[in-house]
């Protein structure tokens, strides 16, 4: 189910409605500056906003996305620390690479049969913006999470992952947590 115009939740960091004076911190899916448009490759791969938290409707999530670029893996974790799936991913490179300390969240998830290797699959595009690359095939370089049908190769800071993770994935709501680490 593509989830592409769909209203979004964001990722809300260690705060319940009602703390600090009314007020949310919540991840952007922006960012000021990318390398290639004369910003620098330190610039974060994600930005966080505060918000009044009288503007969102706020809902639990019991899971999160955790990718571990030291092992690589991907693993969806329960709040109580159980594994629900993990496997291993190819990440990118040092030259393109996968972003790291960075929180963020599932932006969205959907199908496009445009992309080719992702063979029908679902693609889960995360808030992460490639450290490297200000764009990618004509949009901004978001970091997202896809099948590849050959996963001895490296990516351009992607996670290429299993039909079956990107199916895991793609049942997980919008606004889900993804922790880059």
């Amino acid at each position: 189910m593509s989830t592409i115009n769909t209203p979004t939740a964001t990722a809300v960091w260690g705060r319940s409605a009602g703390a600090d004076g009314g007020m949310l911190l919540v991840s952007t899916p922006s960012r000021n500056r990318t390398p290639g448009d004369g910003g620098v490759a330190e610039a974060p791969s994600s930005t966080f906003a505060w918000a009044r938290a009288a503007d969102f409707t706020l809902a639990g999530i019991d899971r999160e996305v955790r990718i571990d670029n030291a092992t690589s893996t991907i693993a969806i974790v329960h709040r109580d620390g159980t594994v629900e799936t993990s496997e291993t991913a190819r990440l990118g490179t040092p030259d393109d690479p996968t972003p790291a300390d960075t929180k963020t969240y599932m932006e969205a998830n959907y199908v496009d049969p445009q992309v080719g290797y992702t063979q029908g699959h679902p693609i889960s595009l995360t808030g992460a913006h490639s450290s490297k690359l200000s764009g990618y095939g004509g949009n901004a370089a978001l970091t997202a999470l896809h099948f590849y049908p050959d996963l001895t190769g490296s990516s351009h800071g992607c996670v290429r992952i299993t039909a079956a993770m990107t199916d895991a994935l793609a049942k997980l709501p919008i606004g889900t947590p993804i922790e880059f680490s």
